[in-house]
């Protein structure tokens, strides 16, 4: 199976990354390519939508995680919604993006408006 990317800019300050397929050792490096594509400072927060995401294996998880520290290394912020319940079940077990995990691109939404106002705040 395939993987596409589409990206969609939200707003001013958030980008939504829609992963489309599957992640896996046949589609980690066009992932990781189309990821890094999408990665620019302008943006202070990322939505990473996993409506149509059907698997992902560990190097595709290691991908995500690598996307995730460098967007935090520059000061951003990650968060993950919309996962099938076979996916979820594998990001529940890693355990590092617990803190990123949203049911909802709504509650995603009021997690980064607040985590917005406090970067603005700051600078």
């Amino acid at each position: 199976m395939d993987i596409k990317i589409k990206t969609q800019q939200k707003d001013d300050n958030t980008m939504i990354v829609s992963f489309i397929g599957s992640l896996d050792t046949e589609t980690y490096t066009e992932c990781e390519e189309e990821l890094k594509k999408a990665m620019t400072p302008v943006f202070k927060a990322y939505i990473f939508d996993m409506t149509d995401l059907e698997y992902i294996s560990s190097i595709g998880f290691a991908v995500l995680f690598r996307a995730k520290k460098t967007i935090e290394e520059s000061g951003g912020a990650v968060v993950i919604v919309n996962l099938k319940p076979n996916v979820q079940k594998i990001f529940e077990m890693v355990k590092v993006f617990s803190e990123s995990l949203f049911a909802t691109l709504h509650q995603a939404d009021e997690y980064l408006d607040n985590y917005i106002k406090y970067i603005n705040e700051k600078e």
